[in-house]
């Protein structure tokens, strides 16, 4: 279930929205004052056995070979294969791009889905992989962080515990990247956010739209579109198709 933390200001503590140990790791990797464009939640309900999603990143188009983007995903609860830890590929955005991915080619034979679209990478990427560094699924205790590269394939995996298994996920760019993701927050948090981007110590941006309002976080859309509006940037991609982006583009028929 895709569901984005609570919007109030009193429930939006520092230490996940703006975690300073976080920040530091970030910073060393994508430079400093990292941009967030993203800020949802993933629960996996409890009581589900067999059920996964394919393995992919949560990447759709052509992407830069080294590192542009930083999750940091919050566990609320203890968390293991016993109630649906994330699968995780580790090492894989190392040598990963765009042509892993199904969407690569869409004139493919076997690119046979719903409006000429597909996500997940290709089903002859996984055995090579394997061999090299089999998928894990991490025990991580509540109130840890994990901080993955975007590139990194994974895999949600259902939770045959009777508890909700409950994670947060924040994406983060660097300046200089340009990534148009806005996160929606209340006029309320304004001070929040401007707090955090100016302290001295590990400052975190938020590309933020504040609406003069309450927000529900129940209802809040989220697009992710983690894509860059840099043209020099782009203009170093290798040379493969576009690709398909949230937001920008609209599914083929």
């Amino acid at each position: 279930m895709s569901q984005g933390p609570p919007l109030e200001p009193s429930l939006m503590y520092s230490d996940i929205w703006a975690n300073g140990p976080a920040v530091s790791v970030m910073s060393a990797i994508i430079g400093p004052k990292p941009r967030v464009n993203y800020v949802n939640g993933n629960t996996a309900l409890g009581g589900f056995i067999g059920a996964r999603q394919p393995v992919h990143a949560d990447i759709t188009w052509n992407h830069a070979k080294s590192p542009f983007g930083i999750v940091t995903n919050y566990y609320l609860v203890d968390v293991s294969a016993a109630n649906g830890s994330t699968e995780l590929w580790l090492g894989s955005h190392r040598d990963t791009s765009f042509a892993d991915h199904w969407n690569y080619k869409p004139d493919d034979p076997d690119f046979k889905v719903k409006k000429g679209f597909m996500f997940g990478i290709r089903d002859e990427k996984f055995e090579p992989r394997r061999e090299q560094a089999p998928p894990i699924q991490p025990t991580v205790k509540r109130g840890s962080v994990v901080i993955r590269d975007l590139r990194l394939w994974h895999a949600g995996i259902s939770n045959p515990s009777p508890d909700p298994r409950i994670m947060l996920a924040f994406v983060h760019t660097p300046w200089y990247y340009e990534c148009p993701g806005k996160v929606a927050l209340p006029e309320g948090a304004r001070g929040l956010v401007e707090e955090w981007a100016s302290r001295e110590n590990n400052p975190v941006v938020y590309n933020a739209h504040f609406v003069p309002t309450q927000l529900d976080h129940k209802v809040v859309p989220f697009t992710p579109n983690f894509s860059s509006r840099n043209k020099g940037f782009q203009a170093m991609l290798p040379d493969l198709p576009r690709g398909f982006v949230y937001g920008e583009d609209e599914m083929a028929d």
